[in-house]
């Protein structure tokens, strides 16, 4: 699974639109649909994804296409 896999999952398993999620990730709605189809997050937005998502940053590099960062 890529990280823009697992973020969608992790958006959709809460039942979320991109909007709400955009909001409170505190990104606009283009940057997460952006991530969620492959795009790199700079690593201030991950962080910023894994708590509003409620998992470590560790669990999100662990999606990271290269094995582990």
């Amino acid at each position: 699974m890529t990280l823009a896999q697992k973020l969608n999952e992790l958006r959709t398993t809460k039942k979320l639109s991109y909007r709400a999620a955009a909001a409170g990730i505190g990104i606009s709605v283009s940057t997460l649909h952006e991530i969620e189809h492959g795009a790199m997050p700079r690593l201030n937005t991950a962080a910023s994804m894994a708590k509003f998502y409620e998992v470590t940053l560790e669990e999100l590099a662990a999606h990271v296409e290269g094995g582990q960062a």
